[in-house]
């Protein structure tokens, strides 16, 4: 018989969970969405008349983060996916049962993205707002966080999901304050602009190698971050408007030399063409030297494919101008 060996946990280690729990929050890794906010509100005071909203998934649902957000009422806002059936102030006890009982104030299509091989699709939601009082948590022990806070909820579940595929359902907190359905719809797609940040932080990281970088001092780790950010926005700004508005001419986002010397490398011609590509000619012209294959089934090219396009790109525009103006040269952007 085959024996199967069982390694205990340490000690030391025994409990850990438990005693998390009764942590006071500056001494968690969770303390990190207070380090955040409070940049956040330090901009806030410098910008009095501009509204400032901390908008995060559902790790960042956190009693203390919306105590913060609610000391004063000009202080910054936060925007958050809940993650626990919290207790409330209302016959409903719990935050979920209390949302489920408000009444449907009407219905919002969005768009989900493609994701896990799965195509982008509509998802209709039926949208449920209230005020809602929230409770202390018991392991909160700090005498200076008040027994409760008021926030706003919104329960937004989709209506008939197509088979097989999870439907959307977001219950989403937030300090700023909503009086009405069509204000409702407007926290919805707040949220929504997450996925645009997802994919923005997923050029710096897995494009730019943004984690990677062996800097010596914060001071160049920053400076090469604001020219990392410049490049992954770039990118999700090509990826974006090739999707939405594909006839545009290319000249909005490409110079002429980069545009040519692109066409002239994917038809191996040295013919100059006066005809400008439109914008998805040219993105898709931009994928096909990062990787990608064209084919029916495959869709528009993804942010890392045009990623790796826009590096070679950039060799490729420089071997142009050196041949065809040579007082010319390029810096390299993607490198």
């Amino acid at each position: 018989m085959k024996q199967i060996s069982i390694t205990s946990l340490p000690k030391q280690d025994y409990g850990k969970r438990v005693n998390r729990k009764h942590k006071p929050i500056q001494e968690k890794e969770s303390n990190k969405w207070l380090t955040s906010y409070q940049k956040t509100e330090q901009s806030q005071r410098q910008l009095p008349n501009t509204l400032l909203v901390n908008i995060s998934d559902r790790e960042s649902d956190i009693y203390e983060y919306f105590e913060l957000a609610t000391r004063t009422d000009d202080a910054a806002k936060v925007l958050v996916r809940a993650s626990h059936n919290r207790l409330v102030d209302h016959p409903e006890k719990y935050l979920w049962n209390f949302m489920d009982k408000q009444t449907i104030s009407g219905t919002l299509t969005i768009e989900v993205p493609r994701q896990n091989k799965k195509p982008k699709r509509q998802a209709n939601l039926a949208i449920r707002f209230a005020q809602v009082t929230i409770k202390k948590a018991k392991n909160i022990t700090a005498s200076n966080i008040p027994d409760s806070i008021s926030a706003w909820a919104i329960l937004a579940q989709e209506i008939n999901p197509p088979h097989q595929v999870e439907a959307v359902s977001w219950l989403l907190l937030t300090t700023v304050p909503i009086h009405s359905f069509d204000e409702t719809v407007e926290k919805v797609q707040w949220y929504t602009i997450r996925w645009q940040i997802e994919i923005f932080h997923k050029v710096l990281k897995s494009g730019c190698k943004t984690e990677k970088r062996q800097l010596q001092t914060v001071e160049k780790l920053v400076k090469c971050l604001f020219v990392d950010a410049i490049i992954a926005w770039r990118i999700l700004l090509l990826t974006k408007l090739g999707r939405e508005v594909p006839n545009l001419p290319c000249s909005v986002i490409f110079e002429d030399y980069e545009w040519k010397a692109l066409n002239g490398y994917i038809h191996h011609t040295t013919e100059l063409i006066d005809k400008e590509p439109t914008l998805q000619q040219a993105i898709r012209m931009v994928a096909k030297l990062g990787g990608f294959l064209e084919r029916n089934g495959d869709g528009e090219p993804g942010v890392m494919t045009i990623w790796r396009g826009m590096m070679r790109l950039n060799d490729i525009a420089e071997s142009y101008l050196i041949f065809f103006s040579p007082s010319n040269s390029l810096p390299r952007t993607y490198g």
